[in-house]
């Protein structure tokens, strides 16, 4: 099959390069001016291009965009992220994803899901973190404490989306969101205390061979 000379995002790239341009209030100039500092030359005409969709963008130019833009490469790469919203976005042309999902799965935190809204199973979950996150994050996330502070944040996040887009109406569903924050809460507090506990011990039991090998040194000087 051939591929088309502009994929879904190759668009979306030229249209957040205009849209962050013009939040920033900057001229096409402003921004030439700016990939220059950058390292990554560009006339203004050659800015204007890329916002029309007539000169792709290879990666090394979205770097340089989101340097001089000052925003993370996933700002320009993915639409930004609708509140209380289900709308999708076109990864490429057979794949289509919920916003939401797509930026999580960009910014390291979940696989892409088979179907936008599902969760993806354990084992596409286990193999996407292998070779996307560090080792030292995937430890972190591995420890029960990280585990329950991140489902805490998603649920704190849902209780906030909750309260200021739900219908007043509907205040069953955010004492229900209300009470599962506050239990993943208690969670994330009974394993802190275990993470101290487990350190206090871990410190007493080093004082007490500090306190061995001390006693011992001096029983052989005498």
């Amino acid at each position: 099959m051939a591929i088309s000379e502009s994929g879904p995002t190759s668009t979306q790239v030229a249209q957040n390069i205009e849209r962050v341009r013009k939040a920033r209030q900057l001229k096409q100039k402003d921004v030439s001016d700016r990939l220059r500092a950058v390292g990554r030359p560009m006339l203004p005409t050659v800015v204007s291009k890329v916002e029309r969709g007539d000169r792709r963008v290879d990666v090394d130019d979205l770097v340089a965009f989101a340097l001089a833009l000052n925003v993370s490469p996933l700002a320009l790469l993915l639409p930004p992220v609708p509140i209380g919203d289900w709308a999708t976005v076109r990864l490429t042309a057979d794949v289509e994803a919920l916003i939401a999902d797509a930026w999580a799965w960009a910014a390291g935190e979940q696989a892409l899901p088979d179907e936008p809204g599902d969760r993806p199973d354990s084992a596409k979950q286990e193999a996407y973190e292998q070779l996307t996150l560090s080792k030292r994050r995937r430890y972190l996330k591995s420890r029960p404490a990280s585990r329950e502070a991140e489902a805490l944040h998603a649920e704190v996040d849902r209780v906030v989306e909750v309260s200021e887009f739900t219908l007043s109406g509907d205040q069953e569903r955010f004492r229900n969101r209300m009470a599962a924050a506050r239990r993943s809460l208690s969670r994330l507090a009974a394993e802190l205390d275990r993470v101290e506990a487990e350190h206090e011990e871990l410190e007493r039991s080093l004082e007490e061979s500090k306190a061995r090998r001390q006693g011992s040194a001096g029983s052989e000087d005498g």
